[in-house]
């Protein structure tokens, strides 16, 4: 297994690819539509292009996601590394790509024992909010919290591992790190 590098959230040979259109959907789905417009200024699109597509794309979700369409059909350079700057241009996180371009094969299956290892090893003292956020009841996680009082980090293994016998995909993991912002975390820790 090779351990991936993250640049600004992404490997840096990732920087380079086209994102695909379902990476664009899934970038614009969690951006506002002022947000769209602006990154689509700053990928030198010209205003009547957004104008056109305004008028043809009426509800916001369509236009968004056509606007870094059109942008992606007409670019020289169409590359993760565009909507980056174009990202950090208009004051958007650029982490926000790594989870549009995680791999699918690697999100659809169950986060093998040494991913696990590692996240808890890395998540610091937001153990019970990722509890919480992977569906744990309180009851829950107050007994994990009494069999572990002393060691935080024996708590996170054990809401872990009580989760993974589940056998839910990790991309349920990385919704919660996600929600409660250590995303990076996540990604830091995967394994392809």
């Amino acid at each position: 297994m090779l351990k991936l590098t993250i640049v600004l959230g992404l490997v840096a040979d990732e920087l380079k690819q086209c994102p695909t259109d379902q990476q664009i959907g899934r970038l614009v789905f969690g951006l506002n539509l002022e947000v769209v417009k602006e990154l689509f200024h700053h990928l030198a699109m010209p205003t009547h292009k957004w104008n056109g597509l305004q008028s043809n794309y009426h509800w916001y979700g369509n236009l968004k996601f056509f606007a870094l369409w059109e942008w992606k059909q007409k670019a020289k350079e169409a590359t993760f590394s565009a909507i980056q700057h174009a990202l950090m241009h208009v004051k958007e996180d650029p982490h926000i790509l790594c989870e549009v371009s995680l791999p699918e094969e690697v999100l659809a299956s169950p986060p093998d024992e040494f991913l696990l290892e590692n996240l808890s090893n890395n998540i610091g003292n937001d153990n019970l909010l990722l509890g919480l956020e992977l569906g744990f009841e309180g009851v829950e996680l107050q007994d994990i919290v009494y069999q572990h009082k002393t060691r935080l980090i024996d708590q996170t293994r054990e809401i872990l591992k009580r989760w993974s016998r589940l056998l839910q995909p990790s991309s349920v993991l990385a919704k919660a790190f996600n929600r409660i912002d250590k995303f990076g975390v996540f990604t830091r820790c995967i394994q392809i």
